[in-house]
């Protein structure tokens, strides 16, 4: 898939999360953050962006789409929720 396709992919996936006001179009980048995220089959995004991307009305959403679209899941977390992960599975204390 050239740059140009997977550009527009990308933009279709940003459109969909924008329709479903997973995001509100006035803040179409972080759309695109996670269409981007979502097109390239990312496990997940570590976001410090609080406002829009990691709350739970977003992570619901995306989700929703994602599995309504037949797109892989995403997880959408804050820098100190994969700290903790990371450390746990290392039990690390």
């Amino acid at each position: 898939m050239s740059l140009s396709q997977n550009a527009k992919v990308e933009v279709t996936y940003a459109v969909l999360y924008i329709q479903e006001k997973a995001i509100t179009s006035a803040w179409d980048t972080d759309a695109a953050h996670i269409a981007t995220a979502t097109h390239n089959s990312l496990d997940f995004i570590v976001s410090l962006n609080f406002t829009h991307i990691v709350r739970p009305w977003t992570i619901e959403k995306v989700r929703f789409v994602n599995m309504r679209e037949n797109y892989k899941a995403i997880g959408i977390y804050k820098p100190a929720e994969v700290l903790e992960i990371y450390e746990d599975s290392k039990g690390i204390s």
